[in-house]
């Protein structure tokens, strides 16, 4: 399997027609960037510097650390650049762990990584990630699974393993992830 096919895979292991989502970002006055916050699946957190909301569907939010002028169509990644999304868990899922075994299932050749974070709200989380093989070229693909007071997440990394940046885009789920908060819709 490709590893563009396997990062199709798993994301459409995130997405689900029919899922009810509320996003919204909030432009902080005091920010001199325009950096925004995400909520979104029972979770809230602020964009890294410099990123944005470049995509806010049914499924899913999509920041990334690149200007989208044109929101229309479908969402590229500009050379060198990352995207993270964030997914509540779809409805034909039952239970969290339901979804995580269709995710091993789905794509065998991702890497899992079983591992607690802490986060500085609700304490100890496990995660379950699913990578793309360093053995492959091209896009770098990370699925982080979690719940989070009861809410099932999934954040997903996508970027260019050739990028400049691509070892600091690596560290930021987890950061991201450590520093979140809950929220009630």
């Amino acid at each position: 399997m490709k590893l563009q096919d396997l990062a199709q895979v798993l994301l459409v292991i995130a997405l689900s027609v029919g899922s009810t989502i509320q996003s919204s970002s909030n432009r902080s006055p005091s920010s001199g960037d325009g950096a925004c916050v995400v909520k979104l699946a029972g979770i809230q957190f602020n964009c890294p510097v410099g990123w944005k909301i470049v995509e806010e569907i049914e499924n899913g939010t999509t920041i990334g650390d690149f200007e989208r002028p044109d929101k229309t169509g479908n969402l590229t990644i500009p050379t060198g650049r990352a995207t993270l999304t964030v997914h509540p868990m779809p409805k034909i899922y039952r239970n969290f762990n339901e979804w995580v075994y269709a995710a091993t299932k789905n794509a065998p050749e991702a890497v899992q990584k079983n591992e607690t974070l802490i986060n500085k709200t609700v304490g100890a989380l496990k995660v379950i990630t699913f990578t793309s093989p360093d053995s492959q070229r091209g896009l770098i693909y990370a699925s982080y699974f979690f719940e989070i007071n009861g809410a099932p997440v999934n954040l997903e990394l996508n970027c260019q393993r050739a990028s400049r940046n691509s070892s600091e885009y690596r560290t930021i789920p987890e950061r991201i992830i450590t520093s979140l908060e809950p929220y009630q819709r």
